[in-house]
């Protein structure tokens, strides 16, 4: 509720659309960071890990049962030119409402080559909203081509992981 005069209800086309929108403005936000303990070695070339997390937070004043996502490709791209690596090759479907209050889902984790990971591109196989328990599809724009794109730069460390959460606001 806001100021106490009830919930307040959005046209689900309307509620699509800044939800779709939403979804690629927060996409392009997310907050890398590495983890104080070191990885023991496991080979001579020196590598690190990356952890992809998802999480959410639904707009206000919205009633809505489900966000659902599905991301059926991640592929990182490195600065310095290396070929990309695929970290996720299958479909995994989040609703983002059960990723609330601090709730996050693992999307990926890998072994990566040490270095500095110009972008991650996050292929959208689908999405859709529930609204008054009818599920409408949201269309994420080159989602399911080319994906949506989250520009770095953040660094893989040698023996450290670098968890990056991505936050849908």
């Amino acid at each position: 509720t806001k100021g106490g005069d009830g919930p307040h209800y959005l046209p689900w086309r309307l509620l699509a659309r800044f939800l779709a929108t939403a979804l690629l403005v927060s996409l392009a936000s997310f907050s890398p960071g590495c983890s104080e303990a070191p990885r023991p070695s496991r080979s001579a070339t020196a590598s690190g890990t990356l952890k992809l997390l998802l999480k959410d937070r639904p707009p206000p004043g919205v009633t809505i049962s489900a966000v659902n996502v599905t991301i059926s490709r991640v592929v990182v791209t490195f600065a310095d030119g290396r070929p990309p690596q695929v970290i996720l090759d299958e479909a995994r479907t989040f609703n983002l409402l059960d990723l609330r209050g601090g709730v996050t889902a693992v999307l990926g984790i890998a072994d990566l080559p040490a270095g500095d990971v110009a972008q991650i591109r996050l292929v959208v196989a689908s999405a859709s909203v529930v609204v008054d328990g009818v599920e409408q599809p949201l269309t994420i724009p080159s989602g399911e081509r080319s994906g949506v794109k989250l520009d770095g730069p953040f660094a893989i460390r040698p023996h450290r992981t670098t968890v990056v959460t991505i936050d849908f606001d």
